[in-house]
């Protein structure tokens, strides 16, 4: 009776101290899509409001939604439809929907590839209203190379430039060892868009189904990570930097992977305390990395432990340096799974009790990462 009394009071004690431990990390604030919607998109703005686009509909053709919230609130505002052509957004494959980016003014742009039922070629592209209260006639942004497969993206900074960036094969013939990474830049916040212009090298291709990420910093410096397809079998990630508003590009490889065939990822870019933080997908792994903000090289590459199969990274930072990443976990082709999320400290190390798992993400969705100002995270999934 005593040894089982000591067993009981040992875990007890074992118990509280780990409960102790996961109360003392960071705050992890979790949150479903409203209205049973998926494949959120999300921003805080400069006032520290939530903006938040999501799909709702028939997989192959539905629509897209738009809510936000007060600053520093999370409770979200009534639904506005963002898509002007019904049906036009699509949601299958989960890497070809919606992406935003905060403009000038907290403006919000956004970003798709058509649904192949709605009969649209190349990105298509809108923004918030003046007014706020909606959003202005969707329009194609692509005038030349309009062979869509992967998800293109869209970024903003605060002097007006808008680009809105995706692959598309060179000539018609489609191969994927013939693409690359076209963007087409405003400088007018959006009403007027140039024609495509090349952003990544010939010969590196770009793979067909996956998507890409872009994303414009203070600086104006603009990044874009893509996975390539040399010689068909070379799925290597690649980051794009341009410092000059898209008019050069700095290529460099970063993540090897060697595998002859598309395997559906995507990529996150955002800003972090002193330098942009990017996360990728390699071979069913996820890892990140703070980028060096005079090279414009990854500081330090930090992998994921563990052998979960993982994609669709999303990154947040905290103006204390902690970073949250998280990600979805078993998902695969028409089926959901769950998502998981890790913290990190502000020198990479993994901060203990920072560490969560939700189940039933939906099918064809991925989680959301945000960093709010009072030094909060937030996950929409």
């Amino acid at each position: 009776m005593r040894k089982r009394r000591i067993l009981f009071v040992a875990a007890f004690i074992a118990l509280a101290f780990s409960t102790i431990s996961a109360l003392a990390g960071p705050n992890v604030q979790v949150l479903r899509v409203p209205d049973g919607g998926i494949q959120p998109q999300a921003v805080v703005d400069s006032a520290g409001a939530i903006h938040l686009v999501y799909f709702k509909g028939d997989a192959a053709g539905g629509d897209l939604f738009y809510v936000h919230t007060a600053p520093e609130k999370t409770e979200f505002s009534a639904a506005v439809k963002v898509n002007s052509v019904d049906k036009s957004a699509v949601a299958m494959g989960s890497i070809r929907g919606a992406q935003i980016a905060m403009g000038r003014n907290n403006r919000l742009h956004v970003a798709w590839n058509p649904a192949q039922r709605s009969g649209l070629k190349g990105m298509q592209y809108t923004r918030l209203k003046d007014s706020g209260d909606g959003f202005e006639e969707q329009k194609s942004i692509t005038t030349e190379h309009a062979g869509l497969d992967g998800g293109g993206s869209v970024a903003a900074d605060d002097s007006g430039n808008v680009y809105v960036v995706w692959h598309a094969p060179t000539s018609p013939d489609g191969k994927e060892t013939g693409r690359r990474v076209w963007m087409a830049r405003s400088i007018d916040d959006g009403q007027i868009f140039a024609s495509d212009t090349p952003c990544s090298s010939e010969g590196t291709g770009a793979c067909g189904c996956c998507a890409l990420k872009a994303y414009a910093d203070a600086a104006g410096n603009l990044f874009v990570l893509y996975r390539s397809a040399v010689e068909m079998v070379h799925r290597d990630t690649y980051l794009l930097v341009s410092g000059d508003h898209g008019a050069t590009f700095k290529s460099q490889m970063i993540a090897p992977m060697h595998l002859n065939m598309c395997i559906m990822s995507s990529y996150t870019v955002t800003h972090g305390p002193g330098a942009a933080l990017a996360a990728w997908e390699t071979a069913g792994q996820i890892s990140w990395a703070k980028l060096d903000p005079t090279t414009w090289e990854p500081m330090e590459i930090y992998p994921l432990a563990g052998n979960a199969k993982r994609k669709y990274p999303s990154i947040a930072q905290a103006g204390d340096g902690t970073l949250l990443l998280a990600w979805a976990e078993g998902t695969g082709w028409n089926r959901g799974g769950n998502i998981a999320w890790q913290i990190f400290d502000s020198n990479g190390q993994v901060l203990e009790g920072g560490s969560g798992r939700r189940p039933n993400l939906a099918t064809w969705s991925f989680p959301a990462a945000l960093a709010r100002p009072d030094r909060t995270f937030l996950i929409i999934y």
